[in-house]
């Protein structure tokens, strides 16, 4: 990981005290993964990219529910949404 990145990640860190949900921590995140990513032979990064853009953890929560109809998603049960759907 770089310099830049490690200070960005701190920085995220600091700022997200005073502004929850700042973008910041994001970048620092993203920039961690490139870092990893940047060596990737070039048939290796387009199938890595395929293989997580088709999300393949909630394809097989899909196809469990499909045989199971009993499954029901797990949810984290957190935030106003969820309340207000909760009371509902």
């Amino acid at each position: 990981m770089t310099f830049r990145t490690f200070l960005l990640a701190c920085f995220a860190l600091f700022n997200g005290l005073f502004f929850p949900g700042e973008v910041l921590m994001m970048y620092a995140l993203v920039g961690v993964v490139l870092f990893v990513v940047r060596k990737f032979n070039d048939t290796v990064l387009p199938i890595t990219a395929l293989v997580l853009l088709l999300q393949p953890i909630a394809w097989g929560r899909y196809i469990y529910y499909l045989f199971n109809n009993d499954y029901l998603v797990p949810t984290s049960g957190q935030g106003t949404y969820w309340k207000l759907l909760v009371e509902e």
